[in-house]
């Protein structure tokens, strides 16, 4: 999968969304529009887990997370990154570019609390590329953080206590 432009980052998401079966994707159950609003949602427990152990990483280190996103994005842009791939970098012997990619996927994964399994699927969804590792690591920060303002704004709970008793009964 070729990772040049923004378009990369949307057809990656509309191609995951594509190779999930239709009675695997996520289905909107109820939406309660009279306040209190809510939306209850029926997923995978393991899927939904993730993402909640995921937005519950990003929230409890918000300014962190953010500035390290911001850091990894700021030295992206100076170093076009997005232009590149990782297999020029190897045939022009970029040992130190690639090496910084490297240091920026670590980052993210460390701020993101990935687990093994996560960075295994990662890297074998990446085809080992450090900057494809990157570029997905940069979108889902971004899909990551409306909802993480959601639960740090009450609007909405991921947090690991309330679901680890999902976890427990399945």
């Amino acid at each position: 999968m070729p990772w040049e432009g923004g378009h990369s980052v949307v057809n990656f998401f509309r191609g995951a969304y594509s190779a999930t079966p239709p009675d695997l994707r996520p289905v909107v159950k109820k939406i309660q529009y009279a306040s209190p609003g809510f939306i209850e949602l029926s997923a995978l427990i393991d899927i939904s887990w993730q993402i909640a152990e995921l937005v519950t990483a990003v929230g409890g280190s918000i300014l962190a997370a953010n500035k390290v996103y911001d850091q990894v994005m700021r030295t992206y842009r100076q170093r076009e990154w997005a232009k590149l791939k990782s297999e020029k970098l190897r045939i022009q012997n970029q040992i130190k570019e690639i090496e910084l990619v490297s240091d920026a996927v670590k980052s993210l994964e460390s701020v993101m609390a990935l687990s093994e399994e996560q960075r295994k699927n990662l890297v074998q969804l990446s085809g080992a590329d450090e900057l494809v590792q990157l570029k997905i690591l940069l979108a889902v920060y971004r899909r990551l953080s409306p909802l993480v303002e959601l639960q740090n704004s009450g609007k909405a709970n991921f947090s690991a206590e309330k679901n680890k008793n999902l976890k427990a009964s399945d």
